[in-house]
């Protein structure tokens, strides 16, 4: 089992990669149809108070599995997971570690949102509110890629990410995947 790893990207550099297509998809607008006028400034007032404050990082923790069935995955700290889904892709994977890792776009975004909600600004705090989406989105992205790079020197793969309550695994596993991650000798938190 390892120590928890937390990894702080910049806001800015996580802004810049979200695309117009992108942020328009999550805004639920047309993909390919540019942003102009008063929606294009709201994007970009946005963008810009995320690369200003934003607070990313993710978290991960590697633990050894101690017994992998067919619906059940226990780690050797104890922490067990009930999902065929889980399981079925650590077998196929010849897994011998589950990694579990939270993303965040931090909750500067999230208390910005509700006061420019309270504000009257409801569309400036929905922006918002999307674009930290997005920023989510790029994590996980970010997240795979970084520990990709740190176990490829040992012969080790990461498989495709898998969350609770997604492809057939209980939400209610997601109580003990967060126990398990902040059970590691650093705190992580709150996560927004």
């Amino acid at each position: 089992m390892s120590d928890v790893t937390i990894v702080t990207p910049s806001a800015a550099a996580l802004v810049s990669e979200v695309g117009d297509p992108e942020y328009a998809r999550l805004l639920g607008m047309p993909r390919l149809k540019p942003l102009t006028g008063a929606i294009a400034d709201r994007a970009q007032g946005a963008r810009d108070w995320y690369a200003a404050h934003g607070a990313p990082w993710f978290a991960a923790r590697e633990g050894s599995i101690a017994d992998l069935q067919t619906t059940k995955v226990t780690l050797d700290s104890g922490e067990r997971f009930e999902s065929l889904a889980l399981a079925a892709r650590l077998r196929s994977g010849d897994a011998h570690a589950l990694l579990a890792v939270a993303v965040t776009a931090g909750p500067q975004a999230d208390a910005e949102a509700q006061r420019l909600w309270q504000e009257e600004k409801p569309d400036e705090s929905f922006f918002l509110s999307r674009l930290a989406v997005a920023v989510v989105e790029r994590l996980v992205f970010h997240a795979m890629m970084w520990f990709c790079r740190s176990v490829e020197p040992d012969g080790k793969t990461v498989l495709p990410h898998l969350s609770p309550g997604c492809g057939g695994w209980r939400f209610d596993d997601q109580q003990t995947l967060m126990r398990f991650l902040a059970s590691g000798t650093m705190a992580i938190g709150p996560l927004k």
